[in-house]
This record gives structure tokens, C-alpha cells and sequence, in this order.
């Protein structure tokens, strides 16, 4: 298992946030940094080459393209990403998401205390309802030991 560094946005306030995505390029910059972008291509072009460069593009809607940079050959920013099948700006879906996860925890939608959070009572409902191939990033908590074995990739991360 891999372990993932992510940014701490925990206390950013939104002046932040805006500076982070306040052109395309720096909210393409953000998403690289976060993993929700790659820095290049793991698939080769219709050619066979594997030498993809981010460059700019007039024509593009999030202004960046992936290029081939032996035969010019491009391809969509957003090609097997969270964002391949959003008809909104790249800005707008990081907002989305900024807005939406703001603060948000169990105790915001309910009150109850679960006691049953093992490994028997989560595993079973993540197999259930997340697709194969998802990639799943969670904290270190025991219970979430066997989704190594689950519907996709499976990465930890730190708090810190």
C-alpha cells in the first residue's frame, strides 16, 4: 500500500482557497499536487509514443492539453481523471467540492453514535457500494485493513 501525503486544507479559509484556483493553470497546478491530476500520461498516443507535455491551447476548455511531444498528437487535461465526464469548468467542480466537504463530518447529518465501525460491519457496505477500480484513500484505522483485498486500489494517508 502506498502512502499519500495530502495537503492539509484544514485550515485554509477561503481567500486561500481562491488564490489556489484563481487561474486555470493554478487550479490545474493544485490538482497535480493533491493527485487528482498526473503530471503526465501513463498511455502511449496513437503512435506509440509516451512523451507527454502539458502545454496551452486556445481551443481547449480548461486551456491545457496533454501533447505528444515527439508527433503533436493531443489529448484531453481531464482523460481518465475525477473530472473526464464533467461538462463543468475545472474551477467550478474544485469549488464544488471545496464548498461541499467544508466541515463536514458524521455528527453534521446525524447525531446518533455507531457503535458497530469494525472491519465486519464497514467492509461489506464499501464492497457494496463502491465501484471496482475506485481508489480508495483512508487513514490508518484498523477496520480499513482489508480493503487491500477490496474493488480497487487502496492508499493511506496521514493527518499530518
Amino acid at each position: 500500500m502506498d502512502i499519500v501525503l495530502l495537503q492539509s486544507l484544514d485550515n485554509l479559509d477561503f481567500r486561500e482557497w481562491c488564490e489556489l484556483t484563481s487561474s486555470t493553470k493554478k487550479g490545474i497546478d493544485f490538482c497535480q499536487n493533491v493527485g487528482l491530476i498526473g503530471f503526465t500520461l501513463n498511455e502511449p498516443c496513437a503512435q506509440g509514443h509516451n512523451n507527454w507535455k502539458l502545454g496551452s491551447s486556445a481551443r481547449a476548455s480548461d486551456e491545457y492539453v496533454w501533447r505528444c511531444g515527439k508527433c503533436k498528437s493531443t489529448r484531453t487535461l481531464r482523460q481518465g481523471t475525477f473530472f473526464s465526464n464533467s461538462k463543468l469548468s475545472l474551477r467550478q467542480v474544485l469549488d464544488l467540492t471545496y464548498f461541499w466537504s467544508q466541515q463536514i463530518d458524521s455528527h453534521t447529518f446525524s447525531r446518533r453514535h455507531f457503535d458497530q465501525r469494525d472491519a465486519a460491519t464497514l467492509l461489506p457496505i464499501i464492497y457494496e457500494y463502491i465501484r471496482p477500480g475506485t481508489t480508495i484513500y483512508s487513514d490508518k484505522w484498523a477496520a480499513y485493513n482489508g480493503i487491500a483485498n477490496g474493488p480497487g486500489p487502496h492508499r493511506l494517508f496521514n493527518y499530518t
